[in-house]
């Protein structure tokens, strides 16, 4: 009878060992699952590629903007410049000199 108890306490033991490890078996065979469907879902993916193409375009669009705002600065130099070149040439007509847009003088005969 003794050995009997003493193999069924034994039995016993491993059962609930067994349980334990079924356990924890099923955790990570959900774990894995769940990795698994993360790794195989391309939704992250797929809004990764929108955020870069929508960089993208902005990307371009600010570039338009830049040559846009540099063609306006260029034209508006090259006003001023002018403007400066016609009251340098209307005040210094009376001296007989004339100012280049090169900056250069001439004479006026």
């Amino acid at each position: 009878n003794e050995a009997y108890a003493s193999r069924n306490e034994g039995v016993v033991k491993l059962t609930s060992q067994l349980a334990n490890l079924s356990e924890e078996l099923e955790e990570v065979k959900a774990e894995m699952d769940a990795h698994g469907d993360s790794v195989t879902d391309g939704a992250p993916l797929i809004e990764i590629k929108k955020a870069a193409s929508r960089l993208t375009a902005e990307i371009k669009h600010m570039d338009l903007r830049i040559g846009v705002l540099q063609h306006s600065l260029i034209d508006a130099q090259r006003k001023t410049r002018h403007a400066q070149v016609a009251r340098l040439n209307s005040q210094s007509s009376i001296e007989g000199l004339r100012l280049t847009s090169q900056g250069s003088f001439d004479t006026l005969v």
